[in-house]
């Protein structure tokens, strides 16, 4: 009975961290050309009590290009205002998109916290003025439950035009290719095609700008690339 209990409780209490995470984001607090800052508010959420803070979360950060070049990457701990806020300068031009990915840790929480979004530059036509902004809403996922999505592993063979996308997206695939998936950057299936050439143009509309993977397979179901797809708000 007492085993019954402790397994409910652990059950319980994984599902709290489970919704807490979801609460959780990666936000752009400022910017210009040459650098972003990023925020995220786990240390409220994420490894806290009721009358402090999660000094003891490890707050991985990790930007790279879209072709996975290295960008920055640290670790943030302590106090609010440390573990928060990161500030870098990415050398890149404003017509290239970046990858964001955070992992939030701590001690005494049964799982770890995942994140991911794209940082895409945006432009006010009317002020003449650009930021850096995120391409979507991702919210924070178990990062065992995000195997594939936030850790994905580029594979050979699949290849994507245009970086960001717009209402289309060509796809350069193998021609052992037979099924083609779109996935939003939490893993949830949001188109999916046959293939019939191994180059094709495949229409994005409908969804909205944000992180997606492209990942294709041949006809005995194996995987053979995956890739990922920024969709720009044009």
């Amino acid at each position: 009975m007492r085993t019954l209990i402790a397994l409910i409780a652990a059950a319980v209490t994984t599902q709290s961290i489970v919704a807490q995470c979801s609460f959780l984001n990666i936000a752009v607090s400022a910017s210009d050309s040459g650098y972003v800052q990023l925020y995220h508010p786990g240390f409220f959420m994420f490894g806290s009590t009721a009358d402090t803070g999660g000094f003891e979360n490890q707050c991985h950060w990790t930007v790279t290009t879209m072709d996975g070049t290295a960008v920055f990457d640290t670790l943030t701990t302590g106090a609010w205002a440390d573990q928060s806020f990161v500030l870098f300068n990415h050398g890149l031009t404003v017509s290239d998109s970046m990858l964001v990915e955070l992992t939030l840790s701590h001690p005494e929480e049964p799982m770890d916290c995942c994140m991911a979004d794209t940082l895409v530059w945006v432009e006010d036509d009317f002020f003449n003025f650009g930021t850096w902004e995120t391409a979507s809403l991702n919210v924070g996922s178990d990062c065992m439950a995000s195997v594939g999505v936030h850790e994905v592993q580029r594979l050979s063979g699949i290849s994507l035009f245009p970086q960001p996308a717009g209402d289309w997206c060509r796809v350069q695939a193998p021609k052992e290719a037979v099924r083609l998936m779109i996935a939003a950057g939490d893993g949830r299936p949001v188109q999916e095609y046959t293939v019939f050439a191994v180059e094709a143009d495949y229409p994005l509309t409908g969804l909205p700008a944000g992180l997606y993977f492209v990942t294709a397979w041949n006809a005995a179901g194996q995987l053979i690339g995956v890739e990922r797809l920024v969709k720009g708000n044009r």
